[in-house]
């Protein structure tokens, strides 16, 4: 039991991507007016469980062709032989009722673009339709899948209707998605390029996949600072946590680097830090002020 469990939380592979889910849930509650409440807790799940989802659908569709490679073999615990395709399926299933409960419980916008996600996740790597096989189409489809509709289905849970602002977080968020598809997709052997890339390159051309990379990484950088700093998302107090933690995690292991040049890889440290700051900041920004209500009523 305890070794099908064990298989299990590794056929999710929620390590891989819950900060960012969280960064997403969060912000988009920040951007609607949400408080820390069972609501916010509720929408956190469901969107880690649609994206969970996602990732055990496609190590179900995968498991035949990852018993051919020791690396894909080893990360897909259906292709070691840890657990049952039929499990795998079941338990996948069960998920996906459970995101889409929780997604109805708050309200008909959440579930309409949480169901959404959880159609994305299955088609994204399901032979019937496989958008995983076209890469353009693909990496579009990771950034609606880890950003655009979690954003959309967390800002409707705590508002009926978009802000002014709401497209600067959105956007933000898309573009740092992408980034982190790239991230993720980094292969072991080739420490220069990301095969997301080359898989674009090869189909639209080089020239096409570099435009891509420079629009993606002006879009990140312009409306992360219009989203920090211009439209008041974050309290001062938080900006100051987020550039803090992210000085701790960055500046040490650079200064390693710097002293060895071995056991870091800059860009892995830079987008680590990145991503668990502004978790953890979000997480603050809700945590903390809720405290202070409970010690001093009013202050907040």
């Amino acid at each position: 039991m305890k070794k099908s469990f064990s298989a299990l939380i590794k056929l999710v592979r929620f390590q891989e991507y819950g900060y960012f889910i969280l960064i997403t849930s969060l912000l988009g509650a920040v951007t609607a007016g949400g408080i820390l409440s069972d609501r916010l807790l509720a929408i956190l799940l469901a969107n880690g469980l649609v994206v969970g989802f996602a990732h055990m659908v496609n190590d179900i569709e995968d498991a035949a062709e990852d018993v051919f490679s020791l690396k894909n073999s080893l990360r897909n615990p259906i292709s070691s032989g840890l657990i049952l395709p039929k499990t795998a399926r079941l338990t996948a299933a069960i998920v996906g009722l459970i995101a889409v409960a929780l997604f109805a419980l708050m309200g008909r916008w959440p579930w309409i673009f949480g169901a959404g996600n959880l159609v994305l996740g299955l088609i994204y790597s399901h032979k019937a339709i496989r958008l995983k096989a076209l890469p353009l189409v693909a990496f579009i489809s990771r950034g609606a899948l880890l950003a655009g509709l979690p954003f959309l289905s967390s800002y409707f849970t705590f508002s009926d209707s978009l802000n002014r602002i709401w497209y600067w977080p959105f956007l933000w968020l898309i573009s740092l998605s992408l980034l982190f598809d790239l991230h993720s997709e980094r292969s072991g052997e080739e420490k220069i390029r990301f095969s997301r890339w080359n898989e674009i390159s090869v189909q639209h051309g080089e020239r096409f996949a570099n435009v891509l990379m420079i629009g993606v990484i002006i879009v990140v950088a312009s409306t992360g600072v219009v989203s920090m700093f211009l439209i008041n998302l974050f309290p001062s107090w938080v900006i100051i946590i987020i550039l803090m933690l992210l000085t701790l995690l960055i500046v040490p292991p650079y200064f390693k680097y710097r002293r060895d040049r071995t056991g870091v890889d800059l860009a892995d440290l830079l987008f680590h830090g990145l991503v668990h700051a502004f978790a953890i900041g979000l997480m603050l920004q809700f945590l903390l002020p809720a405290l202070v209500r409970i010690i001093r009523p009013g202050c907040f």
